[in-house]
């Protein structure tokens, strides 16, 4: 009988007590292991280390110094600018592509920016640096001048800092000329496709044609009273704001400068054929650029035409290329394409 009760208690099954005991062990093993594991970690990463009162000091003291180099001056930072900035009214400058920061990273901003919306001289001040190295600050004068007295000759420099004036009416740009919504060609100037335009195109159809493809022209040069046709035609089909966003008013147009060709198909679904991609990718090479390109709508106020290219030299067509991302025009200048009266 004894040895049957000592079997019993041995072999007994086991209670809930005993149960939650073995979890509660396992448990604190978990937790043991785990702790281990995490310290090791630390201390192989450097987040942890032996020297355990000179790095959280260090930390510190470079936290408060970022914080408090914030509104430091740094002496050692210095802002070059142009002797003159002459801005144009209702037009963007933008300061860090203007202005440039030495002796140090940063960048270059205004302290309050102005609109620029009034031909004046403005005061202003701007600031170059960042919260790690402090700042370095400098009150410059903007002369903001009115479309009227640029139109009289005035050179003046776009949102990015290029240099610019009006020839014969035409805002150009380092030599190249832009029309848009906001600068009108006078309804007086009109040229024929130029002959370096004509040259590069035969060139551009000779080594396309290697490829297999053809390109024709559908549109060149249209003047100004035709092109007031052509706008007047979309905004009574379809409305003003279409009309504007798919076309141009008269004077908007590129196709009144003699530099700009419309190939093959009036068509956003010519980038999906062959010969759209081959100009897309490869009308740089010559000297043209894609004149409206996709993703640059919010720039240039135009829907995407992967068939309209304009002249610009193989220089600036290569920028704009953006190694495959174009750049409109408007965007590389930083220039507007709304008009004040639209």
């Amino acid at each position: 009988m004894s040895f049957k009760r000592r079997k019993k208690n041995i072999f007994r099954k086991p209670t809930l007590g005993d149960k939650i005991k073995k979890l509660m062990i396992i448990l604190l093993i978990m937790v043991f292991i785990i702790g281990a594991v995490f310290a090791l970690y630390k201390i192989f990463t450097g987040v942890f280390s032996f020297n355990t009162e000179d790095k959280p000091k260090k930390n510190i003291e470079n936290m408060e110094k970022t914080k408090a180099n914030k509104n430091v001056s740094n002496k050692d930072l210095k802002i070059k600018v142009p002797k003159k900035i002459v801005a144009l009214e209702n037009m963007p400058v933008n300061i860090d592509k203007i202005a440039t920061l030495q002796g140090g990273n940063g960048k270059v901003s205004f302290v309050d920016k102005p609109n620029f919306k009034k031909a004046k001289m403005y005061n202003v001040e701007i600031k170059g640096g960042n919260n790690l190295l402090g700042y370095t600050k400098l009150k410059i004068k903007v002369n903001v001048i009115s479309i009227q007295e640029a139109l009289n000759g005035t050179e003046f420099l776009t949102g990015n800092g290029n240099r610019a004036k009006f020839v014969n009416g035409i805002l150009t740009v380092e030599g190249t000329q832009v029309a848009n919504k906001f600068f009108l060609v006078p309804p007086t100037y009109s040229l024929g496709i130029q002959g370096k335009v004509y040259e590069a195109y035969d060139q551009l159809r000779m080594e396309a044609a290697k490829q297999g493809l053809t390109y024709f022209l559908i549109q060149g040069n249209r003047n100004y009273y035709v092109q007031r046709n052509v706008f007047e035609n979309y905004k009574y089909k379809f409305g003003l704001e279409k009309a504007l966003f798919e076309s141009n008013p008269p004077g908007a147009a590129d196709s009144q400068l003699g530099d700009t060709l419309e190939l093959n198909e009036a068509n956003p679904k010519f980038i999906d054929k062959k010969a759209g991609k081959w100009l897309n990718d490869n009308c740089y090479k010559y000297g043209f650029i894609i004149r409206y390109p996709k993703n640059a709508e919010k720039y240039t106020l135009h829907r995407y035409e992967p068939w309209n290219i304009k002249f610009v030299g193989m220089k600036l067509a290569k920028k704009l290329y953006n190694k495959g991302k174009w750049k409109s025009l408007e965007e590389y200048y930083g220039i507007p394409a709304k008009s004040v009266n639209l």
